[in-house]
């Protein structure tokens, strides 16, 4: 959150972070992973932000079209949508008033979870779209709506893509649109594989429609190919990255390197260590976990997968990243890795983010969503340099009368899906061909901007070529 002119702005992004970590920040070990949210303020309780409709939901609703939809009777109940997020805290205060009184998160999460507004407010965007109007009201008609919190263990999200696709299999001619505004740092290579992406391609296989934001670090990634000078990783400028932070900051940093497998108990024996220094080289942290490609059980320091991670409380000013490798001689020349620097006012200088999206929004299959207002979003390119991902870009900004600003890709890809609801009750049901055909031609999409097309819905009743 940033205050700012006693204005709120929330930036919806959520980490889901494999890994348990010392009071310094240093990696102990992964093996009953948690999950992160970076900004502390939209942990729970956090009430005080749901329940209450946005201010410009007018503004929003003639931008993408849908205000023609509901105005028709059209609003996605041929749809049914799960929101897999990190949390519904102030869900009770939401219901009843920007949502129906009968949501309720499902139980099959366990361990380890955490408590985010971040999936409550998703929920009520979608809502808010589809319903067409500010607030709940009696025999108000929308799609099905099903939250899981699938934070905590990785287990968590595959109980509930395994839910989702009972359900699927339950009610085969239903329009299932599984929405998952989450990115992961590592279980992937960047490239659609890996454990991630494994989960949620049974999910695709299934049927599900899998709508995936972009994600938010476009300025504080650095992806490349990993080259040694000795045991050191080389980057643009050396030996190091340089991290500016603007504001008091609690920053999140991370490394992976692409030796992800399917199944998410692969051991990697490629071993790098991540350290963070300030200006002057001085150690801030450390993060050195030894992946040797045996089975250690849950003993600490040692890891089974290709990342390292460290949290560093920073002040304003200039800091630098180094990656060294335990065994540099492991590595070839096809091998790639990526840091990210993640908190408020925090960027990469020399970073490149805007040639990778994180798992699971790299899946090919996946329809990623990028957020039209900001300049920070990931996105990636072909060898042409067309952009591939993501394939659409929504509107993301929603203002609130309590001076609140959402914005993001986390928003724009609710956006996305409460207007693909819309669409499935005139075409019924959307696969991931026929929706890549109404985004390539134009008709969910009118315009071009950033070199993706721009959700808008089409007029209804006008799509009888297109079924």
């Amino acid at each position: 959150m940033f205050i700012n002119n006693c204005k709120y702005m929330i930036i919806l992004y959520i980490f889901i972070i494999p890994a348990l970590f010392m009071s310094y920040g240093c990696q102990e070990s992964e093996e009953e992973p948690i999950s992160f949210e970076p900004l502390p303020q939209m942990l729970a309780p956090g009430s005080e932000y749901v329940g209450e409709p946005a201010s410009n939901w007018s503004q929003i609703r003639t931008q993408i079209g849908s205000i023609a939809w509901t105005e028709r009777g059209y609003h996605g109940e041929n749809a049914m949508i799960a929101i897999l997020d990190n949390g519904f805290s102030g869900l009770d205060r939401a219901k009843g008033r920007t949502l129906p009184p009968s949501l309720s998160v499902e139980t099959n999460a366990t361990g380890m979870v955490t408590e985010t507004i971040h999936g409550t407010k998703l929920t009520e965007i979608i809502w808010g779209l589809t319903a067409g109007t500010d607030l709940w009201s009696q025999g108000q008609k929308g799609p099905e709506l099903r939250l899981y919190n699938t934070s905590g263990a990785y287990l968590n999200l595959e109980k509930a893509i395994n839910d989702l696709i009972s359900y699927k299999r339950q009610n085969p001619s239903k329009m299932v649109i599984s929405l998952y505004s989450q990115i992961w740092e590592s279980g992937g290579n960047a490239d659609g594989s890996g454990y991630i992406n494994a989960l949620v391609d049974k999910a695709i296989r299934a049927g599900i429609l899998w709508i995936n934001a972009a994600g938010n670090l476009g300025k504080s990634t650095w992806f490349g190919p990993i080259e040694f000078d000795g045991k050191r990783a080389k980057f643009p400028d050396g030996d190091k990255l340089k991290v500016i932070v603007t504001e008091s900051s609690r920053v999140k940093f991370s490394l992976g390197w692409n030796d992800f497998r399917e199944s998410y108990y692969y051991r990697t024996s490629k071993d790098l260590n991540l350290v963070v220094t300030d200006l002057n080289g001085s150690e801030i942290g450390r993060s050195q976990l030894i992946q040797d490609g045996q089975d250690r059980g849950d003993q600490p320091g040692y890891s089974r997968h290709a990342r390292e991670y460290l949290y560093a409380t920073l002040q304003p000013g200039t800091y630098y990243v180094k990656v060294l490798a335990r065994n540099p001689e492991a590595f070839v020349n096809t091998d790639k890795m990526w840091v990210t620097a993640n908190g408020p006012g925090v960027s990469i200088v020399k970073g490149n983010g805007d040639n990778i999206v994180f798992m699971p929004a790299d899946n090919p299959e996946a329809l990623t969503v990028g957020a039209l207002e900001i300049n920070y979003g990931n996105s990636k390119k072909d060898y042409n340099g067309k952009i591939i991902k993501p394939e659409l870009i929504s509107l993301s900004r929603i203002e609130y009368n309590n001076g609140m600003v959402l914005e993001g890709t986390s928003t724009a890809a609710a956006f996305a899906a409460g207007a693909i609801a819309l669409l499935s009750d005139e075409l019924g049901m959307i696969h991931r061909v026929k929706l890549k055909s109404l985004i390539s031609r134009g008709i969910l999409g009118e315009r071009i901007e950033k070199g993706v097309p721009v959700l808008k819905l089409p007029p209804p009743d006008t799509l009888s070529d297109s079924r």
